[in-house]
């Protein structure tokens, strides 16, 4: 009987030594990098336009072979854009300002353009995130309060990790996105102003004009 007491204390104490460490492991950071112009992956280059994201082929040169609108925002605007790219799997996610709801994160398959938004605030700021395994850790900007999510958007928790993003421009050197704006004649007389934008990925080949929209 003695010794089934000590047995029984000794688990006891390993039991609760052990709580602490799995609380630390629970709680506390993750961080990721996310691209706000280009993310090169391999042969192909996706670059956050001004006509939404692209998925450009490029040879080892940097010399561009072909060119997608991959996903185009209808929306886009003198102030819609995306940003914080990162590339999982098939999907790329993306972090976005629109006009309308202003911020949020998505992600978009990157064969068929396919896009699904996986959450938003409609207070200024972003959603900040960090992808680990196949959880994204993710917050409001400024919030004191982590959640996380599946990587496809589903079974939303509260939780104590928090993500800690840090941007870049590119993750390619050499790569880099250019946007070119001018104010072009308005033949709608309800039209104050008329710009032509245009989305340009330099290369270490050289320039490519990707594609351009009115608004």
């Amino acid at each position: 009987m003695h010794k089934r007491i000590m047995s029984f204390f000794l688990v006891l104490l390993i039991a609760v030594a052990f709580l602490p460490a799995q609380a630390s492991a629970a709680s506390g950071k993750v961080k990721m990098t996310g691209y706000n112009k280009v993310l090169k992956s391999g042969n192909v280059v996706y670059c956050a336009g001004a006509e939404g994201i692209y998925r450009v082929g490029v040879d080892t040169a940097g010399k561009v072979t072909g060119i997608k609108l991959l996903y185009w925002d209808e929306s886009s605007g003198e102030y819609s854009y995306f940003y914080g790219m990162k590339l999982k799997g098939k999907y790329l996610y993306a972090q976005y300002e629109t006009e309308g709801t202003p911020y949020g994160l998505c992600r978009v398959h990157v064969v068929t353009g396919k896009c699904k938004e996986l959450a938003s605030v409609d207070c200024e700021g972003s959603v900040e995130y960090a992808i680990k395994g196949n959880k994204i850790y993710y917050k409001a900007l400024g919030s004191k309060k982590g959640r996380v999510m599946n990587l496809n958007g589903k079974s939303k928790k509260r939780t104590s990790v928090k993500p800690k993003m840090t941007h870049k421009k590119s993750n390619a050197d050499g790569y880099t996105v250019i946007m070119a704006e001018h104010e072009i004649p308005c033949l709608d007389e309800e039209t104050d102003e008329q710009y032509l934008v245009t989305t340009y990925l330099k290369t270490p080949a050289g320039t490519f004009k990707l594609g351009s929209h009115i608004y």
